[in-house]
C-alpha cells in the first residue's frame, strides 16, 4: 500500500507517480482526494472532490469511524502509539455527518464520485 498524503505525485514527484501507476496496474485500488480533477483523479477508482482546505476534517472523520467501529489494531496502538486516546477524543468531534458538511463530500453531495 502506498499513500501520498498532502501531495500530487503526478505533478510533484514523478518517480513516485510511476510506482503509483504500476501498483494500480497490478490491481491496487486508488483513491484520490483532491478538490481538482487531476490526472491522478482521472485514473482513480474513487475521486473525492473535497472542499479546499478541509482535508484535516476529513482525516479526523475517517479516524472517528476507525475508532468507533474498532477497526484498528489495539495491541499495536497500546504498544507503540503515544497520545492515541487524546487523538481519539478529538476525532469524536468529527462524526461523518459533520465532516460531510465541512468538506462538501458525502452521500448527499454531488461533489463525491
Amino acid at each position: 500500500m502506498h499513500d501520498y498524503l498532502g501531495c500530487n505525485p503526478t505533478n510533484t514527484w514523478p518517480t513516485k507517480a510511476v510506482h503509483m501507476m504500476e501498483a494500480r496496474s497490478q490491481g491496487a485500488a486508488m483513491i484520490v482526494i483532491d478538490p481538482l480533477f487531476s490526472e491522478a483523479a482521472s485514473k482513480a477508482d474513487l475521486w473525492v472532490a473535497l472542499r479546499p482546505g478541509t482535508d484535516a476534517a476529513l482525516a479526523l472523520g475517517m479516524l472517528n469511524v476507525i475508532v468507533t467501529e474498532d477497526l484498528y489494531d489495539r495491541t499495536f496502538v497500546e504498544k507503540w502509539c503515544y497520545g492515541f486516546e487524546e487523538l481519539s477524543q478529538r476525532a469524536m468531534e468529527y462524526p461523518p455527518e459533520k465532516v460531510e458538511q465541512i468538506t462538501w463530500c458525502g452521500k448527499h453531495n454531488q461533489r463525491s464520485c
